[in-house]
């Protein structure tokens, strides 16, 4: 089940900072909290759930019509509340918080189990909200088999990061070196995303699927 937020309060214009973008912030948030709630909840009901975050309105609304398996759900939420939070400790608390408030209700209206919800909210909070994961196709060794480099894609409630790691043969690391640091959003850094090709011994490069970049790290 994939879980998106949307912000009504605000009209939507160019953001230039990740301050200033409660959907962008929470890309991270939902995207862990939906891995480990599809970990254990089985379901037909939908695929997706767009959460509508409105501070104009008073009550949480689950009538909308479900097309397509996607279902959009509208709470009563302010998102310049959480964007006024600073601390890290205390915004992890508040994701927290806010996906209780959206998701008991749910739970509640579908009968699904409670314990699977209150799963995913521990293992999400555990961690962060932070999602860590290998680029397709590493670690993958240089054409002599004398290195291999491993590339992690790291997204928070605040950046994305794309960062190499390269070992000798005895597991050494003799190379870490951050390729990218962007939005969390899919939609921004799906950009990055490629493949790993050696160019020879001692360069490979990573070149987009989607974009003209690339990227040529030589050890």
């Amino acid at each position: 089940m994939d879980v998106r937020f949307f912000d009504r309060t605000n009209k939507r214009k160019r953001r230039d900072l990740i301050d200033e973008d409660f959907e962008a912030q929470m890309s991270s948030a939902s995207a862990i909290f939906s891995y480990f709630l599809s970990k254990n909840l089985v379901t037909n009901k939908a695929k997706q759930i767009n959460v509508f975050c409105d501070a104009e309105i008073e009550s949480f609304n689950l009538q909308n019509t479900v097309i397509d398996q996607i279902w959009d759900v509208e709470v009563p939420f302010n998102p310049n509340e959480m964007l006024a939070i600073e601390n890290m400790k205390d915004k992890i608390t508040a994701i927290r918080n806010l996906l209780g408030k959206i998701f008991i209700p749910i739970f509640s209206a579908e009968k699904w189990d409670s314990e699977i919800l209150e799963r995913a909210l521990e293992s999400a909070s555990n961690v962060d909200f932070r999602y860590e994961r290998l680029l397709p196709g590493t670690p993958k060794k240089s054409p002599d088999k004398k290195h291999t480099v491993i590339v992690k894609c790291v997204e928070d409630i605040f950046n994305f990061k794309m960062i190499c790691y390269v070992y000798d043969r005895k597991g050494m690391l003799c190379l870490k070196k951050q390729l990218i640091e962007t939005w969390p959003s899919v939609f921004v850094y799906n950009r990055f995303l490629g493949k790993l090709s050696w160019l020879n011994n001692s360069e490979f490069e990573i070149k987009s699927k989607t974009s003209q970049w690339k990227s040529i790290v030589k050890i």
